[in-house]
């Protein structure tokens, strides 16, 4: 796939400070647009970035996006996971799929069903760091790893809701 068309369920702090920037970058990345549940924070999500908004999930659910990213709460995680995969979205969710294992398990095995992707969030897989920390293990660089912990810390503070 040359690009893809990113649709986005969420506006708050992990969308805004986390995601966006993210997508800004790749320029194989056309933000489809935004949705939020409280229409003011996508409208103004929509504008600060340049990028249209949906009015409703409806509109964003029959949208030309080839994939959906949900940054919304976890108890709303399976019900938009669904949505978006009966509508024909591959999708990318923040962690965690669902609040129930057997949730969990239902949309795999949904999208598996309908030949569609449905991916849980692990921002740090991509970190630089963590790269090259997978690198260094896999070329057998520093040994067999007996233990691992790491850290990080995050400069923004605490989240508003």
């Amino acid at each position: 796939m040359d690009s893809v068309n990113i649709a986005v369920i969420g506006c708050g702090w992990v969308c805004e400070k986390v995601h966006m920037p993210a997508l800004a970058q790749d320029p194989r990345v056309h933000i489809a647009g935004v949705y939020d549940s409280f229409d003011a924070r996508a409208a103004e999500l929509a504008e600060r970035v340049s990028v249209p908004r949906f009015n409703d999930l409806a509109a964003l659910l029959q949208s030309d996006a080839d994939a959906v990213l949900i940054t919304t709460p976890p108890t709303s995680h399976y019900k938009l996971i669904k949505s978006c995969l009966l509508a024909g979205k591959n999708v990318v969710c923040e962690k965690p799929l669902a609040l129930a294992h057997a949730d969990a398990i239902d949309v795999v095995k949904l999208a598996d069903d309908l030949h569609l992707t449905v991916q849980c969030c692990m921002s740090n897989r991509h970190r630089p760091d963590v790269a090259l920390m997978k690198d260094l293990v896999g070329r057998g660089a520093i040994g067999r790893p007996q233990s691992l912990r790491a850290t990080w810390f995050r400069g923004q503070g605490i989240p508003r809701t």
